[in-house]
């Protein structure tokens, strides 16, 4: 995937002819079987690894016929993990919720088959609908034991890990784009709202530094900002992460005047 983006940005034909190498066996081999790149470690497919725009992106550049099979086997990846929120649910993570949307979207692409759009449609339903008990707030909540982590009640995704609720953007956005869903822009620009409201903090974390600077919290629990936790030498190396997050909300905002 990198190589292709390097194409794709730089041009050249050195990382176009390079990107196939790697992943010469890969289509063969791909999830859920045993032995494949998407087994887990426990001996089960492991949902990270259902990435379908590698495979998308190699069929529109080369034309290797072997993409649109090996896409069929990581689709039934969507079929392991329920993306729905729920208090039982054993392990959740944004990371799974943006990869299983993907799944569908990607796959979408590939083979246009409406069920698809369909079910990127109802995989989305878990941005807005947060369970019983959950704050309402923007963030994508979850359990700490859901993320695995030994502490107890909620937890604000968005706020835990960064990175992961950029990763759920950058897929929204692709899905808006080939499903004008009119649900996206509003539940960006909440997320957005949620990171500038609660999701980040001012500090000066260096005596040298000109001014304070706003960090986005990579711990922050939903409505409230345990300044004990803040990193600021974490938080700073997720600034570019969030920075999509308010970029893409800016972009809605101006659209909506």
């Amino acid at each position: 995937m990198a190589l292709f983006v390097t194409y794709l940005r730089l041009g050249g034909l050195e990382p176009l002819v390079e990107g196939p190498a790697p992943r010469s066996t890969t289509p063969s081999r791909c999830c859920p079987t045993a032995g494949s790149p998407c087994w887990g470690r426990k001996n089960g497919p492991d949902r990270k690894y259902g990435y379908q725009e590698c495979l998308l992106l190699d069929y529109r550049l080369t034309g290797d016929e072997r993409m649109p099979e090996a896409s069929k086997r990581v689709l039934k990846l969507l079929d392991i993990w329920d993306p729905a929120y729920s208090p039982e649910h054993t392990f959740w993570t944004e990371r799974y919720l943006g990869l299983s949307l993907f799944n569908a979207v990607g796959a979408y692409e590939m083979w246009r088959d409406d069920r698809l759009l369909a079910r990127a449609w109802t995989i989305f339903e878990a941005v807005l609908h947060p369970p019983a008990g959950a704050s309402k707030d923007g963030c994508l909540m979850h359990t700490g034991r859901q993320h695995g982590e030994r502490v107890d009640g909620w937890y604000a995704a968005c706020g835990c890990l960064r990175w992961m609720s950029s990763l759920v953007v950058d897929v929204m956005l692709r899905y808006y784009l080939v499903s004008a869903d009119p649900r996206v822009p509003g539940a960006i620009e909440k997320l957005a709202d949620f990171m500038v409201r609660t999701g980040s903090y001012r500090l000066r974390p260096y005596a040298n530094e000109p001014s304070d600077l706003t960090f986005p919290d990579d711990l922050v629990r939903s409505q409230t900002l345990a300044q004990a936790e803040a990193d600021p030498w974490s938080d700073r190396r997720h600034a570019l992460d969030s920075a999509l997050i308010l970029a893409a909300a800016d972009y809605f905002s101006r659209q909506a005047g």
